[in-house]
């Protein structure tokens, strides 16, 4: 499903609602929602968030296809937080916290992999220390953010766990200023 968007500020998105983001929420396929005017398409890049979920692997795929098409440059990018140091400093066992940053990185090439068959090469790929949605916003605004493309999986969170726990596809949608593709969890 493809959607516009008005770019509504804050305010006035949040007195009115936005009719892009009940879309987004509530659908079972996956939407492309296209910000800017009409030179804002199509996209010179494109930027896909990983989590390593089957969701964030789907929007990859579906992003990597649309990006071949229009010869679009790719970027895979996963964050990964580290839990602040404890009080009495990091343990032996603690310090295996370069452990998780390696998995990480073996993950996301994984990814890549998947996502080298759709593109026919292979993407850049980035792990960022971070909160998920600055990062893959930051990487965006690595280049011109009006023509990338970023895609993102959607837990499909419920309204109130949305409004209380804030979602990487909501704060990307709201903030980006190019198209975003949000590939809802599959529903069984």
């Amino acid at each position: 499903m493809v959607i516009g968007s008005r770019g509504l500020e804050p305010v006035r998105r949040v007195l009115i609602g936005s009719v892009s983001e009940g879309v987004v929420h509530h659908a079972r396929c996956p939407i492309l929602v296209v910000h800017g005017s009409e030179e804002a398409w199509a996209p010179e890049r494109v930027v896909v968030g990983d989590d390593g979920s089957d969701d964030a692997g789907r929007a990859g795929e579906l992003a990597a296809g649309i990006g071949k098409l229009f010869g679009a440059g790719s970027v895979l990018v996963r964050a990964y937080q580290n839990p602040p140091e404890p009080g009495a400093g990091w343990s032996a066992e603690d310090r295996k916290l370069g452990e998780v940053l390696f998995r990480q990185v073996e993950a996301v090439n994984e990814r890549a992999k998947e996502l080298e068959e759709v593109l026919g090469s292979h993407p850049e790929v980035r792990v960022v220390e971070g909160d998920a949605a600055t990062v893959i916003l930051d990487v965006a605004g690595k280049g011109n953010q009006q023509w990338t493309l970023l895609a993102v999986g959607s837990r499909g969170l419920g309204m109130i766990d949305r409004a209380r726990l804030g979602t990487v596809s909501t704060k990307v949608l709201r903030a980006a200023e190019g198209s975003v593709l949000v590939c809802p969890r599959t529903r069984r």
